[in-house]
């Protein structure tokens, strides 16, 4: 009876063996990180080289990801105010703010149906466009402080800033300097805007003015509030499809 110890290991066992080896160095080889077999094809056993590569797998995988998970947690836990930006125009009143021939990015600052709406300007002259507008005209608010950004729906127009003898046109044509008031409001129609195309009226604004006098932009504070109306049933009441709050925010 022969000897199993010295019994040779049959060639069929040898050549899977050697192939399994052969293709986990192939694998390497080409730049993968696990291909072929990865296991040895006798004991059916991971070989100590799947296992480095499939760490180094998992490593790769990990740093990969890893700054996407970063960049979600950060967007999910940021101010309501970095709802996305670039509104063509407000949502109410139809308002674009032009300056230097190009429409200046908008963004909602809240979620409420009275948006305030952010516009970061240069400190330099801009262009107000909107619909044409009816006999009602556009009736603006300016001032340094949301004081009037607490209007609502259905409230009806008999105190400032917006009550009947507010008004402070002062001039047949606008001479491009918003007065600023909290109890008041710049009236824009007639001669006071300026024709943009057929379905668009435009004002050119220069700076602002006030009972101390005129100041240009470059000169003028960081932050305007601009609260909108414009009255298109003429019945002395905010619907609150007529009105608006716009924060100018002027950076150098």
């Amino acid at each position: 009876m022969p000897n199993p110890i010295n019994t040779p290991e049959p060639p069929e066992s040898r050549k899977i063996s050697a192939t399994g080896e052969q293709s986990v160095a192939v694998g390497r080889d080409a730049g993968t990180i696990i291909t072929g077999n990865v296991t040895n094809n006798v004991t059916g056993r991971v070989t100590p080289i799947a296992w480095v590569t499939l760490v180094a797998a998992l490593l790769l995988l990990a740093a990969g990801t890893f700054p996407a998970w970063k960049s979600a947690i950060e967007k999910g836990s940021k101010d309501v105010r970095t709802i996305q930006p670039d509104l063509l125009r407000t949502p109410h009143a139809g308002l674009e703010f032009w300056q230097n021939k190009a429409r200046a990015s908008m963004s909602l600052a809240n979620k409420s149906d009275l948006p305030i709406i952010d516009v970061p300007l240069k400190r330099e002259p801009f262009i107000l466009r909107f619909p044409k507008i009816d006999e009602q005209g556009l009736r603006v608010n300016a001032w340094t402080s949301d004081y009037n950004f607490s209007i609502e729906d259905s409230d009806r127009a008999t105190l400032p800033p917006f009550c009947s003898g507010c008004a402070y046109a002062a001039h047949a044509y606008f001479n491009g300097k918003l007065f600023l008031g909290k109890h008041g409001f710049n009236y824009f129609l007639g001669k006071r805007v300026s024709s943009y195309s057929n379905e668009q009226d435009e004002i050119y604004v220069s700076g602002v003015s006030s009972k101390e006098g005129h100041v240009d932009f470059p000169d003028a504070q960081s932050r305007l509030y601009l609260t909108f109306w414009i009255d298109h049933d003429g019945d002395d009441v905010f619907n609150i499809d007529e009105f608006e709050f716009v924060r100018l925010n002027f950076a150098d």
